[in-house]
């Protein structure tokens, strides 16, 4: 078992006495994956990158050769940024836990099981893993601190564990400290800002349970007992961010939509071009609009794109499909779920198959061991409040996020029941939602059935 002198050695420090050297986890990631997530911060709104253009305008005076001087300026171009990695990732997390979450026990009855059930449902962690999936997609890591702020309550049924969310955005760095040999969380390191002072809390596991060693400025501060037997800490982590492999695509739609929209503030509207020595004019909504001139050649033309500029739609085209495709998502807008053109959510889901794999593959690997792992935590805790010996297990269900409509799951269960019905009359006029008092409703029917 590590010491915390030797956890904290290497972190980057020399024992408690030193300070932190945040070089020695790689945030490089994190701060991009911020950055890809940030519609702001992208690249094409950085001027040392995409810059603005330099134009050279008359200056009204003339030189000695009777040329017209002129002078240099800035013309700003258009700047699109698309929060496209948001809105993916976004998306995918709400693929990946919006169908709820159960607990499923290996012992019903069980005391404990309730105690973490009801300890679950109350401090509302299952609305929290969609934002929670968001953090780890977006930038690459996130955790769950548990704490016990009701150690004070009368009794159990007083008590529960509550948490919060560590996250860079949040103004929390993390650092995870691992076994070499095992893989396992040994330790855990959150550095924060409190006001103007700099704190650094490691939490770590000693023979005696968990202790929160802390340093303010660099300064060994306290070590606390914690009245927990495992780490507090649930972390996600992932390689990179989630749109990572398509940032150079992401980023030319950008720049290319950009151009676009800073070429049409040029070309867009048909340009007057004019030939001869004009005499007149006509004004703005005049009438009968004729064109005076001098010269027998004179000659007015507008000059307009006699194309929808194909080139520049497809590309864009290919773009959206190559970053949505990649990324193992699609557009859901009101007008392409209208294209779709289909008649039943069991149709829609198919179309989304692939959108489904990916949260499943989530729901079985980190994302879903995470929520595991925060379970088996609960249980462990609970069982030693309560000082039970039981072996439970308590495993995590992930549904599946459904666009079917409550007529299509009874039609497909009556076809399964042979055509016979599947639900209570009082049920059914309950589903209608159409009659305030079911009861009265089925009293009624009944009566006059005799």
């Amino acid at each position: 078992m590590a010491t915390i002198h030797e956890i904290f050695r290497n972190s980057g420090g020399d024992g408690l006495l030193s300070t932190f050297d945040s070089d020695f986890k790689d945030y490089n990631k994190v701060h991009e994956g911020i950055r890809q997530f940030d519609a702001k911060k992208h690249r094409v709104m950085d001027r040392s990158y995409y810059k603005d253009k330099t134009i050279f305008v008359p200056t009204g005076e003339k030189d000695e050769n009777g040329n017209d001087k002129v002078t240099a300026e800035i013309a700003r171009v258009a700047r699109v940024p698309l929060a496209i990695q948001r809105y993916i990732i976004e998306q995918k997390a709400m693929f990946a836990f919006s169908g709820g979450v159960e607990l499923v026990s290996s012992d019903d009855e069980s005391d404990l099981f309730e105690r973490v059930r009801q300890n679950w449902d109350d401090s509302k962690i299952a609305f929290d893993l969609s934002e929670i999936a968001e953090y780890v997609m977006s930038e690459t890591q996130v955790a769950l601190l548990f704490h016990s702020p009701d150690e004070e309550a009368e009794s159990l049924e007083d008590f529960r564990f509550k948490y919060r969310i560590l996250a860079n955005s949040l103004g929390d760095k993390l650092t995870p400290h691992f076994d070499d040999i095992t893989g396992d969380l040994i330790a855990f390191t959150r550095g924060y800002e409190v006001g103007e002072d700099i704190y650094k809390d490691i939490y770590w596991t000693s023979e005696g349970g968990v202790v929160l060693t802390r340093f303010i400025n660099e300064v060994h501060e306290s070590d606390t007992s914690l009245p927990y037997e495992k780490l507090p800490i649930i972390y996600w982590e992932q390689d990179a961010p989630e749109c990572d492999d398509t940032e150079e695509v992401i980023s030319r739609y950008e720049e290319s939509a950009s151009r676009f929209y800073t070429q049409n503030d040029y070309t867009g509207d048909p340009i007057l071009f004019l030939k001869g020595q004009v005499m007149d004019l006509p004004a703005k909504g005049e009438q009968g609009k004729v064109l005076e001139s001098t010269d027998k050649d004179a000659d007015a033309k507008l000059l307009e794109s006699s194309s929808a500029h194909q080139a520049r739609k497809l590309e864009f085209e290919m773009l959206e499909k190559f970053a949505f495709m990649l990324n193992r998502s699609a557009p859901l807008d009101v007008l392409t779920l209208r294209d779709m053109a289909v008649d039943s959510g069991e149709g829609m889901q198919r179309m989304l198959i692939d959108i489904y794999a990916e949260a499943q593959r989530k729901q079985n690997g980190y994302l879903g061991k995470g929520v595991q792992r925060a379970v088996n935590w609960l249980v462990h805790e609970w069982g030693r409040l309560m000082e039970v010996n039981e072996k439970l297990r308590v495993e995590v269900k992930f549904n599946q996020l459904s666009v079917k409509g409550e007529s299509e799951k009874i039609d497909l269960a009556m076809k399964a029941n042979g055509g016979l019905p599947v639900v209570t009359h009082s049920t059914s006029v309950r589903m209608a939602g159409i009659e305030g008092n079911v009861d009265e409703v089925i009293n009624n029917n009944n009566g006059d059935n005799n």
